[in-house]
């Protein structure tokens, strides 16, 4: 079986309803204990049903008629390779340790990507906001991009209107290094091609969790904004109102126990109470005195960041070598798996 042929399994599973990143990581290492590939679930799904309780009915459903669309991956597979987007999954050496490590079994189990891939092994911030930044915010956000990329750190975000774009095209512009991670498929991000033909590909990685078909969804981005925080060592929220995306982004990552940082206004606005209501939450607080304020106090962190020993070998994990133990018991007893994190996003 070619590599091709292999993916579009992994692209077909990822499409089926009711097969979210946990039951699609328990359908691997199940797969795994039987020492069988994906291609082999699918084609001898009757005879193995029994050892997927947890697969619900109407997805078995689904996995039956495997033969009705299997060649419709195919084909979007040949799609993508004509548009150099790589497709990378959570059984590669080469699929970002940070997911892993953060999320445990609500990994994405399918990245596509687009661009440096050598970037998900680098020292990542993110860097979100409001997509409707107020002027303070803009040039906090230019300012704290040119410091990651004077530190030699990847300035990671969500690609949305305002101080996501800004942080990305800020750090492109100072010969940073970006990942933008979208919460579309890639067929619905027409753009990517015209940020590498104005930006070297060394410095910028595109990556998206969703099938090349899904197009944009509130739950989505939901979902994305969890994996920026997975991938990234810490967040900074720059500006968000209550409840807001990035907002929402900042909660993801106390949840994941990240370093969450949120600048502190010396006034509280509906534009910028998300990130009070992250501070009195557990976020570290940047005291606004002025743009430069701000790059003092994040000159300590990115230090601290820097001297620290920074152990990403994504060569050296696997998947199963990490949670085999942790779940062996389940599998052994059939016993439900536990809910790891009681959010609608994690799902």
């Amino acid at each position: 079986m070619n590599q091709q042929e292999h993916l579009s399994y992994f692209l077909l599973l990822s499409k089926i309803k009711g097969i979210g990143y946990v039951r699609f990581n328990q359908i691997l290492l199940k797969n795994e204990q039987l020492n069988i590939s994906m291609k082999d679930f699918f084609h001898t799904f009757p005879e193995i049903e029994k050892n997927y309780p947890f697969i619900k009915n109407y997805s078995k459903g689904e996995i039956l008629s495997f033969k009705d669309h299997i060649e419709d991956e195919k084909r979007t597979l040949e799609v993508l390779q004509t548009k150099s987007i790589k497709v990378v999954t959570i059984l590669d050496q080469n699929y970002p340790y940070s997911l892993k490590q953060s999320l445990d079994l609500s990994t994405p189990p399918i990245l596509y990507t687009m661009g440096n891939q050598h970037l998900f092994a680098e020292k990542q911030i993110a860097v979100v906001g409001t997509r409707v930044p107020s002027i303070e915010a803009k040039r906090i956000t230019q300012e704290t991009s040119n410091l990651l990329t004077e530190k030699n750190i990847v300035v990671t975000s969500g690609y949305a209107k305002g101080v996501d774009k800004i942080a990305h095209h800020t750090a492109l512009n100072s010969d940073g290094k970006t990942i933008l991670v979208i919460g579309c498929g890639f067929l619905y991000f027409p753009k990517a091609e015209h940020l590498f033909k104005s930006y070297s590909e060394d410095n910028i990685l595109i990556m998206s969790e969703f099938h090349p078909d899904f197009g944009w969804h509130k739950g989505q981005l939901m979902t994305r904004n969890k994996t920026i925080c997975g991938l990234s060592e810490s967040v900074i929220v720059v500006e968000s109102r209550e409840n807001g995306g990035s907002y929402r982004t900042g909660s993801f990552s106390l949840m994941l126990n990240k370093p969450l940082y949120a600048i502190a206004y010396p006034k509280q606005t509906d534009h910028n109470s998300g990130n009070f209501k992250l501070i009195e939450n557990g976020a570290h607080s940047l005291i606004y005195e002025g743009e430069q304020s701000i790059i003092e106090q994040l000159e300590t962190v990115t230090e601290n960041m820097a001297s620290r020993k920074y152990e990403n070998n994504i060569n050296q994990f696997s998947l199963f070598d990490e949670l085999r133990e942790k779940i062996k018991s389940y599998l052994e007893t059939k016993k439900p798996f536990p809910v790891l994190m009681e959010n609608e996003y994690f799902s």
